[in-house]
């Protein structure tokens, strides 16, 4: 038997029993969270809460990433077994992405929403990072960032898209605090704070990951940081192909769970290695 107060708190968040929502669903979800009164609420509730904020706004940004290159399929299956196909399967994919013309005005304008959203990331990953619980004033502020990003009008196709679930979360019983902790650990080891760094998540895991590791870094003073993710076995869209290109001198941080047969991460190492990273500064 659950406590009172635990069996209170949980039986107003019964939607967590569905994970799989979709992005109207979670911006429905994250609108609800901020307008609930916690102040009176122990601490534990509040974390819980900024918990929730977090996993679900990482939900989103996760969907929204996806729906910018949809459309355009990997293949990559076809690659792995046939590598004699990679040239004219990239010409395809290429040809594709260029056609695909229609909506291109609006994937331009998520992927500035898109930069907002990754500021608004980092603001709830604060507490977590300092494994503290967050205040009224701070609350407030959430509130404040948040509702503006909620009124965008997302077109029909980005709303009716659905979270996937990481195996990290899944399968492999990992918790942000495992983020966090690999994220401590690179810290402490790399006292260069002022050298670039760019921070790679292999989706799904790496956009639940990465925000969490960008929070730490900037709390321990590394100032030059930027943040992206990319599917390495799906298409590259030629703007993230420009994005990836800048990685060239910088030190490349790939966040993603554990791997099982290891070729998504061989596949990123190979996206790097093309821009001009060496293995050495690839972490």
């Amino acid at each position: 038997m659950l406590p009172e107060e635990e069996k209170t708190f949980y039986e107003k968040y019964r939607w967590a029993l569905q994970p799989f929502l979709s992005f109207r669903q979670i911006t429905e979800r994250l609108r609800a969270l901020v307008e609930e009164d916690i102040s009176s609420e122990p601490g534990w509730c509040r974390h819980e809460w900024n918990i929730n904020l977090y996993m679900l706004s990482s939900a989103a940004a996760d969907i929204a990433d996806d729906f910018m290159v949809k459309g355009v399929p990997g293949l990559s299956k076809m690659t792995h077994h046939f590598p004699f196909m990679g040239i004219p399967v990239g010409w395809f994919r290429d040809a594709m992405a260029f056609a695909r013309t229609e909506g291109s005005f609006t994937r331009r304008g998520i992927r500035i929403w898109r930069g907002l959203w990754s500021e608004w990331l980092l603001s709830i990953c604060g507490p977590l990072v300092q494994n503290r619980f967050p205040g009224p004033l701070e609350r407030a502020k959430f509130k404040e960032e948040l509702v503006p990003l909620l009124h965008y009008p997302f077109p029909a196709g980005l709303r009716d898209m659905r979270t996937r679930i990481p195996a990290a979360f899944r399968s492999q019983d990992l918790t942000h605090h495992d983020f966090l902790a690999l994220a401590r650990k690179y810290a402490a080891k790399c006292r260069d704070v002022s050298h670039p760094h760019v921070i790679l998540g292999l989706r799904t895991a790496g956009s639940f990951g990465a925000p969490l590791v960008h929070a730490h870094l900037l709390k321990e003073g590394f100032s030059s940081i930027s943040r992206m993710t990319i599917r390495p076995k799906e298409f590259l869209h030629p703007w993230e192909k420009a994005r990836i290109k800048k990685l060239s001198g910088a030190h490349v941080i790939i966040v993603d769970e554990p791997p099982s047969t290891g070729q998504t991460l061989a596949k990123c190492i190979e996206i790097i290695r093309h821009c001009g990273a060496t293995p050495r500064s690839v972490t």
